[in-house]
């Protein structure tokens, strides 16, 4: 039910972020329960990047654009959450962030 985001065929990723995407239906939770779990029982810092350009307000008021235009766009941002990662990261910090994952992705699998 987790999916790791590969690189991109078109050109090497910054890895600035690391995004896994929490696929629907496959757990008895959803991707902003999945957050507070993460945040809530395991206190890591986690967070949700770049909501659809379509749904920013410059847009919708300026384009008329809305929620329903881009389906696809929309569907994978309301899976998708960015774990930590950032330099000053331990190898301890890495794999407790990704037990964590694991854990609550095993748990709550359907």
């Amino acid at each position: 039910g987790i999916d790791y985001l590969p690189d991109s065929k078109i050109g090497r990723n910054a890895w600035h972020l690391y995004m896994i995407k929490v696929r629907e239906g496959k757990f008895t939770i959803d991707r902003d329960e999945f957050l507070e779990i993460l945040r809530d029982e395991y206190n890591i810092g986690i967070s949700v990047h770049y909501i659809p350009v379509h749904l920013h307000p410059f847009y919708t008021e300026n384009f008329g654009t809305r929620e329903g235009d881009y389906p696809k766009c929309e569907a994978f941002f309301n899976e998708i959450i960015s774990i930590p990662l950032y330099p000053s990261m331990t190898e301890e910090d890495v794999v407790y962030v990704s037990k964590a994952v694991a854990e609550i992705a095993q748990k709550y699998s359907k």
